[in-house]
């Protein structure tokens, strides 16, 4: 049995007053718990090991590795905080014979791409989640360690529930997205049952709560553009709401059609009133909007579950390894 280590933080935005960070808790670990029982798996929190134990990552991951014959280490690194590893460390641990892979939900052309560059010298394998295939691929390097995929999700959290209470739904941070808090007050005023609710770091909502509330919407509207305004990419909502066979509505753009069809999977909406028409629509013609939600959960299930992911990450890892 080979041992793995998780190497990430504990808390949202290294936030000890925020719950579990949901990316690593609910998307990794669990995922691969349940998939891939074969491996030893362990944990190392960098915002946790500074903030309550007053030791940097540094001065714990060599010898957590040497102690527990550590073969894999997976980072998902902390953005504007100086918890990492450095690059000494890393190369440390590569000397080991340690494979080093680095998880990336945000892959912007500065923190992402940029950090990724950084670290081409100790580094085996680069995962994205957001998939800025169409964006920045003709702009940078052609890595050859770089695999774009997609956020795993935990199923027993997101799968299809046929009780649909909620028409339709927007789930996640608004404060601070403009074109969000734009829409949001907009169609407050149009559409009398769109339920909102600003997710882990605005309302510090459950990852519990916000599953029953995906799971219970019968439709979901996404934002693609990212945190810093700056790029379009593929949020883990979208995979969140196939999953549960909840209708998704997003506006065009290259990184959700990396994944699904519109039209036939999902629903493009090009304007604030063309998403009121269409929610209006969608309620009126329910067999037509179950039978787009089933064919983009259908489409999740057979390309995109959490088994898929670990499956053909773990399968290029083990390869490699192995050469």
């Amino acid at each position: 049995m080979k041992n793995v280590l998780f190497v990430g933080p504990k808390w949202c935005d290294a936030n000890p007053e925020l719950s579990f960070n949901t990316n690593d808790f609910f998307s990794l670990y669990t995922t691969f718990s349940k998939y891939k029982s074969d491996y030893h798996w362990d944990v190392l929190n960098m915002d946790e090991s500074v903030v309550t134990y007053g030791s940097h990552i540094n001065n714990i991951i060599v010898e957590h590795c040497r102690k527990y014959k550590v073969e894999i280490v997976f980072f998902s690194l902390i953005n504007g905080f100086d918890y990492n590893p450095s690059i000494e460390t890393l190369k440390e641990l590569r000397k080991m014979g340690i494979y080093l892979c680095f998880f990336w939900p945000d892959t912007g052309p500065e923190w992402g791409f940029g950090t990724i560059q950084s670290l081409q010298e100790c580094s085996d394998l680069h995962i994205s989640y957001d998939s800025p295939r169409s964006q920045w691929h003709d702009e940078h390097p052609k890595w050859s360690n770089y695999l774009p995929m997609w956020t795993p999700h935990d199923d027993n959290l997101f799968y299809r529930d046929p009780q649909k209470e909620i028409d339709v739904s927007f789930l996640g941070t608004y404060q601070k997205h403009p074109e969000r808090i734009a829409c949001l007050s907009y169609w407050q005023k149009k559409i009398p049952t769109l339920f909102i609710s600003g997710g882990q770091r605005q309302e510090k909502l459950s990852i519990y709560q916000y599953a029953l509330y995906v799971r219970k919407s019968k439709m979901g509207v996404n934002f693609p553009l990212s945190q810093t305004q700056v790029f379009l990419q593929a949020k883990g909502r979208i995979f969140e709401h196939m999953a549960c066979e909840t209708l998704l509505f997003d506006v065009p753009n290259p990184a959700t059609r990396d994944f699904f069809k519109p039209g036939e999977e999902y629903i493009e909406f090009s304007t604030p009133d063309d998403f009121v028409e269409k929610v209006n629509y969608y309620l009126k013609h329910e067999d037509e909007r179950k039978a787009i939600a089933e064919r983009g959960s259908n489409a999740f299930y057979a390309k995109y579950s959490g088994k898929i992911f670990w499956d053909k990450l773990m399968h290029r890892i083990e390869g490699e390894q192995h050469d």
